[in-house]
């Protein structure tokens, strides 16, 4: 077996380290695994080019083969796992790489900054099960079958047209003006999906989410991202999370002794005076919503789609429980719930773009979860970080103190 240095160091009365100490639980379940004749349910995730050259893997010689995909030792990579495992973990490394898993793969890193031993428990287990203790349903099946550090990968001395056609697009276009064009044969590549615990914990998580909620898997969806990123568009549709999501994975992430709170301060966007604030909060987390049910929502309320035209059942059922929470008398009609919607000042399709917190909330947030092992996400808007301002969000006030205008713009209230 692996040897591994003692945690209490010289001396032997002092205070020995937990993270040191599940470092060593780690290695020592590796071991003890494979001397069982077990195999990592995820081993298809560990095999990594180790260059552009891809004619080798970080994993044992002949232990598996890049071109069948087949393995000689199911245990022949292990040792790039717990080198995955530990690095991602210990030095807060959890890399998204090209994908659109940015909510998924954050929570991986919190818990790995707010609790690493739980972290390093957590991705054990998942290597070996392929999924954790806690998730309240199992991933899908057909995600283990991926080889996402074999994916074949662009020649770092080949054009931007051979790399991503005559018509680029803007995902491949950057990924090769700043990962291909003038690398090195030797440097190790760029993957599109990075191979090792932080793909295995977007995906097992993401399609877990979507069963629990669906009642079922969509193999279509949450795929491999091909090197001319020509069907970028379409995964990435398949990789948003909502709040509720968000919430959900964290419960997959801990025991009953953690709690997975969102903080949120709807009411600027609640558009409904008889909506009472915790009401709100939950709707406008989008509970039990996937990425394609949210699109029908985004034109129910904005206006492009009839509501009666909604054909989600996601969506429906969605609409159907704000609609009581709004209305639980039932002495509004449709037509007056949505007169009342229309008079918000943010369309409801544009709400999630809102900020609903504040500097001081989120300074007490990080306070706490500094000395109380908890961990804080905050969703931010990318349009804005990657597009520059967009008229749906508020602009900053000129003059006053608050972070956004009280009706200067007229995009705020």
């Amino acid at each position: 077996g692996t040897s591994f240095p003692t945690c209490a160091g010289e001396d032997p009365d002092a205070d020995v380290d937990n993270t040191c100490k599940a470092v060593q639980a780690l290695i020592a379940a590796f071991d003890k695994l494979k001397g069982m004749g077990c195999a990592p349910i995820f081993r298809n995730y560990l095999p990594a080019w180790t260059d552009w050259y891809q004619n080798s893997t970080a994993c044992v010689p002949g232990s598996f083969d890049p071109e069948t995909k087949e393995f000689s030792d199911p245990n022949g990579c292990n040792a790039f796992a717990v080198c995955d495992i530990l690095t991602t973990v210990l030095t807060l490394s959890a890399n998204q790489a090209r994908t659109g898993t940015c909510g998924t793969t954050a929570m991986l890193t919190v818990l790995s900054r707010s609790g690493p031993v739980r972290a390093l428990q957590l991705a054990t287990e998942l290597v070996w099960t392929g999924t954790t203790r806690f998730l309240q349903t199992d991933p899908c099946p057909y995600i283990y079958d991926f080889f996402p550090g074999v994916q074949p990968l662009p020649d770092p001395g080949a054009s931007l047209e051979d790399v991503c056609g005559a018509i680029p697009t803007g995902d491949c276009k950057t990924y090769y003006n700043i990962f291909i064009e003038g690398a090195s044969a030797e440097s190790t590549p760029a993957f599109i999906q990075t191979p090792g615990i932080e793909f295995m914990f977007t995906e097992a998580f993401a399609t877990s989410y979507f069963q629990d909620v669906t009642g079922g898997c969509t193999p279509e969806g949450s795929q491999l991202i091909k090197p001319d990123f020509s069907n970028s568009a379409a995964v990435q549709a398949y990789q948003s999370v909502t709040t509720y999501a968000l919430q959900y994975i964290c419960k997959g992430m801990v025991d009953d002794d953690y709690t997975c709170g969102i903080v949120s301060n709807v009411g600027p966007v609640n558009p409904w005076k008889s909506l009472d604030n915790k009401s709100a909060k939950f709707w406008l987390s989008w509970p039990n919503m996937v990425p394609q049910s949210n699109n029908e929502l985004d034109a129910a309320f904005n206006g492009t789609l009839p509501f009666g035209e909604v054909t989600n059942v996601l969506t429906q059922r969605f609409i159907e429980g704000l609609f009581c929470s709004v209305n639980p008398s039932g002495s509004l009609t449709i037509s007056d719930i949505l007169g009342e919607g229309a008079q918000a000042s943010v369309p409801m399709g544009n709400a999630p773009g809102v900020p609903t917190t504040t500097e001081s909330i989120l300074n007490e947030m990080c306070a706490e979860a500094d000395v109380n092992e908890q961990g804080v996400v905050v969703r931010l808007v990318a349009g804005p970080l990657g597009a520059g301002p967009s008229p749906d969000i508020p602009k900053p006030c000129v003059t006053g103190g608050e972070p956004y205008c009280d009706g200067a713009t007229g995009t705020f209230p």
